[in-house]
């Protein structure tokens, strides 16, 4: 979880295992929606 890490150097993400967790999940869900969007062009 390398974003993770990041977000936790930068403080934005607090070092819970339930906040690490919901965090990774919200990476998945934001690729999925990137991928579902149609292209504007």
């Amino acid at each position: 979880m390398p974003v993770q890490f990041e977000r936790l150097s930068e403080g934005v993400l607090t070092p819970t295992p339930h906040n690490l967790i919901i965090d990774k999940i919200q990476d998945v869900l934001r690729a999925y929606r990137f991928g579902c969007t149609p292209d504007v062009a």
